[in-house]
């Protein structure tokens, strides 16, 4: 629908109301065709917000760093709900690859109760298909007054410090090291410098 649609929505709305009243409607058309934009501009704001968030989501990369190895980094303005298929979509992807190791970075997403549930989720997700699964940026200062509220604790969880660290110790799960003679483990430790 557009603007003007709404716009001559309107008066079929006073023509109809009017057929079913005795009384003319015509002294309240204009607020009636006020409140009909009104309505058409608060409803494109929210498609709006959603589709931005479907659209943030889908950025969430989730790779398989090394056979068994996979990795998800959150970040951005996140909606619970997108959060949680992103999460859904990476319990399929350890599924899938029979992944051993996995490792969630959360050092880019506003902490919040609600942010707290479906990156939890990705723990028990793990758990339940035997992979060990690190988080990084989920530290005290931030998170333990969200996850609380949540009814959630950060200590069932395994946490490491640096994302390298945690890529570090996801690979060792995986019989994996890092050698600087690998021209994987250069490019990666070039990612990550920018820490």
């Amino acid at each position: 629908m557009t603007p003007s649609a709404a716009l001559a929505l309107a008066p079929a709305i006073v023509a109809a109301a009017s057929a079913e009243s005795d009384a003319s409607l015509d002294p309240i058309a204009g607020p009636i065709a006020e409140l009909t934009l009104e309505g058409f501009v608060m409803a494109r704001e929210d498609r709006l917000r959603e589709d931005g968030a479907r659209a943030l989501a889908g950025a969430i990369p989730i790779v398989e760093a090394a056979p068994g190895c996979v990795v998800m980094i959150a970040g951005g303005a996140q909606s619970a709900e997108e959060l949680e298929r992103v999460v859904e979509e990476l319990g399929r992807r350890l599924l899938n690859r029979d992944a051993k190791a996995c490792l969630v970075d959360a050092s880019e997403l506003p902490p919040s109760p609600e942010l707290a549930r479906p990156l939890f989720a990705a723990h028990v997700s793990a758990r339940m298909l035997g992979t060990r699964c690190l988080f990084t940026g989920l530290d005290d200062a931030r998170w333990a007054s969200p996850a609380r509220e949540a009814g959630l604790t950060l200590g069932e969880l395994e946490r490491v410090d640096r994302f390298a660290e945690g890529l570090r110790v996801a690979l060792e799960t995986c019989d994996l090291e890092l050698r600087h003679r690998s021209g994987l483990g250069n490019v990666i430790r070039r990612l990550l410098d920018r820490e």
